[in-house]
């Protein structure tokens, strides 16, 4: 069965549309028949591909240290550029994770946090708005509902494409292909273009030959079955109201299954699966001969729990596992390859390390920070932004804030909040709340999340935007993924 495929809304706000007219006027030469030489055009025109890999866990990469796990093209793209260890997702969920990526803003500022806050409203500046103002051709080809014109999110795309996000590893090469004839059509003039990969997502089901790359087991030998457990009340996240209100469908498709091994292993194949895209997609450069001067970001917008702090291949609360994410720049002509950075950065810092390697000016008021003095050791850089957010009630959410070596957890459940404190290089795990014997660092954390979000508007102070009415068969699908009730 054949994809659903939907059109990305692209409208674009009033107070745009004069810059869109005057992208009409460019000259001709800036056109896909163009065909003049590349080589010398200046660093502000490179192409520009960011590639999104949902839901991957930045341990589960072989150059991360995961030996058993094969990521040959995540590794190459290491080796041409920039690998950043160290890099937090702001929210432990797309919608909210990806509109930081877009704007450089956190969730409190953004808005977008799910819930009644569900769509990024059209007064902040995406990174695709900013190409697009510049003469460059943008497009969008994803894979979930969260990044379409119905939650703000198509901002700047002048075309894209969004498919079925089923998990029948058939969507990947949909976005792989129309990727790779956007480049083409456009590979005279710049572009920036942003694929977006799903199938590391549950369920966890990879086409062959990735289906069972990693497990030779029998995941249904005599024992008791994972949905007894992943079924019932026992559960937290189909109980716990910290969390997303999971719907029972998400763990359907164990049914039968009694190897605990069995999803673990086939998530490590659904990640496998997604870096031979990645593959394709820089294939496709190289032929193109675009590869060389090209911007290339690759992220995830969070991880996944895998059993940890008592979460099922979802991903919840911002725990380590489910924010720690992976993060590759490649530079144009392979500045700095090999380079590996381990200080704290955040995806907060992508877009205004897009800009500043490009020479393009960087709005004012973000929250990242330019991380290029950083790689070219250029003294200190400074501290980036570690924190993430989850939750859409005043009465019930959680955040977290890194500062090397603690991690605040704050959970508030029923308006009482509840701080914890984890030592993350004695304890990388996050199984021992040390908070009671250390109350100072506390305190501090405390105090400077506080001058951060608001104690008295501790979501945000955006207007709650509700996402624009869905139809029938995609509500569907986000409550089938758990994202609905």
């Amino acid at each position: 069965m054949a994809p659903d495929e939907a059109r990305i809304d692209v409208r674009i706000p009033k107070r745009k549309l004069a810059c869109v007219l005057c992208l009409l006027l460019l000259p001709v030469a800036c056109g896909d028949g163009g065909g003049g030489n590349r080589s010398s055009a200046p660093d502000a025109s490179r192409p520009v591909i960011l590639i999104g890999l949902d839901t991957l866990r930045r341990d589960h990469l072989h150059c991360a240290g995961l030996d058993w796990i094969e990521t040959p093209h995540l590794d190459a793209l290491a080796a041409a550029g920039v690998l950043f260890t160290d890099c937090l997702a702001t929210a432990p969920w797309t919608g909210s994770s990806f509109a930081s990526i877009f704007t450089g803003l956190l969730p409190y500022r953004h808005g977008f946090l799910g819930g009644k806050y569900g769509r990024l409203a059209d007064e902040y500046d995406t990174l695709a708005e900013l190409f697009q103002e510049a003469g460059y051709a943008t497009a969008a080809y994803v894979t979930i509902n969260w990044l379409t014109h119905d939650h703000g999110m198509a901002q700047g795309f002048a075309e894209g494409e969004k498919f079925d996000d089923g998990g029948r590893g058939e969507e990947a090469p949909l976005v792989t292909r129309r990727g790779l004839d956007f480049m083409r059509r456009n590979r005279n003039r710049p572009f920036f273009l942003f694929l977006h990969y799903f199938d590391v997502h549950a369920p966890y089901t990879p086409p062959p030959p990735f289906d069972r790359m990693y497990y030779d087991g029998d995941l249904r030998a005599p024992g008791e079955p994972l949905t007894d457990f992943l079924l019932s009340p026992a559960n937290p996240v189909l109980r716990n109201p910290a969390t997303y209100q999971h719907r029972a469908e998400r763990y359907r498709w164990l049914e039968g299954v009694t190897d605990w091994l069995y999803p673990v292993r086939q998530y490590a194949a659904g990640v496998s699966f997604v870096d031979s895209h990645v593959g394709r997609v820089l294939a496709g450069l190289q032929e193109l001969g675009l590869y060389d001067e090209a911007l290339i970001v690759v992220v995830s917008d969070h991880g996944e729990h895998l059993r940890e702090h008592g979460f099922h291949f979802t991903h919840a609360l911002p725990y380590q596992e489910a924010i720690h994410v992976p993060l590759f720049m490649k530079w144009p002509h392979q500045q700095h390859a090999g380079s590996v950075v381990d200080d704290p950065v955040s995806t907060l810092d992508i877009l205004p390390t897009i800009l500043e390697v490009l020479g393009r000016p960087v709005p004012e008021g973000l929250d990242g920070r330019d991380l290029a003095p950083l790689v070219r050791g250029a003294g200190p850089a400074g501290s980036s932004l570690q924190i993430a957010e989850q939750g859409s009630h005043p009465q019930l959410y959680s955040k977290a804030l890194v500062q090397q070596p603690w991690k605040l957890l704050l959970f508030c459940i029923e308006g009482r909040l509840y701080p914890t404190l984890y030592n993350l290089v004695d304890d990388p795990g996050e199984l021992q709340d040390v908070a009671a014997g250390f109350p100072e660092v506390t305190s501090d954390l405390l105090e400077r999340l506080w001058t951060v979000c608001d104690r008295g508007s501790p979501l945000t102070r955006a207007e709650p935007l509700p996402p624009r009415q869905r139809d029938p068969e995609t509500v569907r699908k986000l409550r089938a993924l758990g994202y609905v009730d």
